[in-house]
């Protein structure tokens, strides 16, 4: 079974689950042949457990190995985590794997992601990624994988737009807007929960970035061994402050990676101590 149909059998499921529809969009098909030929670098061995949605029973395989680009050669053990049913933290939620810490609210339609700072000074190129991945340039790691947030985002009524292009000439990120809400209790036990703009620094003028997220989708890798599609932001563009045409959250507006001209890095002071366990909470955000 093809990603792509994980994905949005998946959907299904869930949109019976939370009572909610795909919100329309003018970009229900995207032509991701360009996409995938801009990152000819990943291999074989990356970005999916293949065939872990089961359809029919809408349980995640652990048994099935995941390796990522950044880190071929790890099993799912060392690249997730857990590969066994782990504690639910969130009972009163719909959770969207046994061994993932991912919920939805039906109530209030959010999607509600665990993870932990992993970087809180210096420049950065994503805001989250999935564990195991690109912790040294994130401010945050979550326990789940990007393909479980597509498909969260999906059931909240969301559909992907389109990434970044870079060839021939530059094309913003479009998608719909999506707000991303960062929810921990800080060093004297109080409850916290602001957007995650303010943990995020623009170098150009100081202050916390303005910009919104966009659902461009990320993309999809075809093995041409064996003709499976593969997630390509499971190897770490889960949320993106530089332009990556994998990710599955952007910004859309020009955003280099290059070193020398990144534009954010994490908010130092703001931003709490490394290790600090927290959320992120996603809901569907109205053009301003």
């Amino acid at each position: 079974m093809s990603m792509r149909n994980v994905l949005y059998g998946f959907l299904f499921t869930a949109v019976a689950t939370i009572g909610c529809a795909p919100a329309p969009h003018e970009n229900h098909s995207v032509d991701r042949s360009n996409v995938i030929r801009k990152v000819p670098s990943l291999g074989t061995e990356s970005l999916q457990r293949d065939g872990d949605v089961n359809v029919e029973s809408q349980t995640i395989d652990p048994s099935v190995p995941l390796n990522t680009p950044d880190h071929p050669e790890e099993n799912a053990a060392d690249s997730l985590g857990p590969t066994e049913p782990t504690p639910d933290n969130h009972p009163e939620l719909t959770r969207l794997s046994p061994v993932d810490d991912v919920w939805i609210d039906p109530k209030k339609k959010i999607l509600v992601v665990g993870g932990s700072v992993v970087l809180d000074r210096g420049p950065i190129e994503f805001f989250a990624c999935p564990r195991n991945t690109k912790e040294h340039e994130s401010i945050v790691a979550v326990r789940c994988s990007a393909r479980l947030v597509h498909a969260g985002l999906l059931a909240l009524g969301l559909m992907p737009g389109s990434p970044v292009s870079f060839d021939p000439a530059y094309v913003a990120a479009r998608g719909p807007r999506v707000l991303v809400e960062v929810k921990w209790t800080n060093s004297d036990g109080i409850l916290q929960q602001v957007p995650a703009q303010q943990w995020i620094r623009d170098t150009r003028f100081k202050t916390a970035m303005k910009e919104h997220w966009v659902f461009a989708g990320s993309g999809f890798w075809i093995d041409q061994s064996d003709g499976k599609e593969y997630y390509q932001a499971d190897g770490g563009d889960l949320i993106c402050v530089s332009n990556f045409p994998t990710a599955t959250l952007d910004l859309p507006i020009a955003s280099s990676q290059a070193n020398e001209a990144l534009l954010f890095e994490a908010f130092e002071g703001i931003v709490p101590k490394r290790g600090t366990d927290m959320e992120l909470i996603f809901s569907a955000r109205d053009p301003e």
